[in-house]
């Protein structure tokens, strides 16, 4: 039986991480419901073939974005919802318990490569994730801050940018980018504080005709009002075939300047935190 923070150390390989995902289904049905979705993250950590993962196993994580939603909306449901979630938090090579009773400073440095909070919904389950850039498969250039995290009764710090995924019930890729923008700005700079998802509700309300759970979606003037209320002060741009040159240089400005914003495409929002590698071997006329 795999309990609160337990240990599992398993070799960087497809049969292994299939073989571990199985027993967690098996084990904990409720919090492994997007499997291929957790699979392919992991199959991102930049880790050599038959190298040894430790995987800390805290099966009933307090995540205060999930409590906050669950509060405002899942606990009024009909059905019953589990008010706890489930944290998987991922190191290079084999860690033991001893391992966090001594200096961790090389653990945080030098292994930890980060964490996944799954909630326990079958759309949504991948709920407040931090992973460290540097250990992921990925080239480029990305806007990162500092989050401290507690594992094993210790103090982590963990460069990354956060992630969440839609619930479709209480936050649409709207309110998703707009909670994991504000906290960014809230954790990198102290003038700024967290929004939880009912005060983003909260404010989307005021200026709604209609009630806001389950969410219908929010239009880039609702966001923008959101953003606002942080003390953010957004600006909006539109981008149409006439001023196409003029919206591509803002838009590389921005970019550029290390500025993390929320791009509303068709029937989508995203946050633009960086770009890929550049090729300087190009010559440019």
């Amino acid at each position: 039986m795999i309990c609160l923070n337990s240990f599992a150390t398993f070799e960087y390989n497809e049969n292994s991480i299939n073989e571990l995902l199985l027993r967690l289904i098996d084990k904990y049905p409720l919090y492994f419901q997007e499997v291929e979705r957790i699979r392919k993250i992991i199959c991102l950590f930049k880790i050599k073939e038959s190298d040894l993962i430790t995987l800390i196993i805290e099966s009933d994580h307090i995540d205060r974005q999930y409590r906050d939603s669950y509060y405002s909306y899942f606990s009024q449901k009909y059905s019953d919802f589990e008010h706890n979630c489930f944290r998987l938090a991922f190191f290079e090579g084999e860690l033991k318990h001893t391992d966090f009773m001594l200096d961790i400073s090389k653990i945080e440095k030098e292994c930890f490569i980060g964490t996944i909070v799954l909630r326990p919904l079958n759309v949504g389950n991948i709920g407040h994730t931090l992973l460290n850039p540097h250990k992921l498969k990925i080239t480029g250039y990305i806007q990162t801050c500092n989050f401290e995290v507690l594992i094993c009764g210790r103090k982590l710090v963990i460069s990354a940018f956060p992630y969440l995924s839609q619930d479709n019930e209480t936050m649409t890729c709207a309110e998703t980018s707009l909670f994991n923008l504000i906290q960014y700005y809230s954790e990198k700079y102290c003038e700024y504080r967290l929004l939880m998802p009912s005060e983003i509700l909260k404010t989307l309300e005021e200026s709604s005709y209609e009630r806001v759970l389950p969410s219908p979606g929010v239009d880039d003037v609702c966001m923008a009002k959101v953003l606002l209320s942080a003390h953010l002060h957004p600006r909006l741009y539109s981008f149409d075939n006439e001023n196409q040159e003029e919206f591509e240089d803002l838009f590389y400005t921005y970019v550029e300047s290390g500025i993390p914003f929320i791009l509303g495409l068709p029937q989508h929002a995203v946050i633009c935190i960086g770009h890929s590698s550049v090729d300087f071997a190009i010559s440019h006329h």
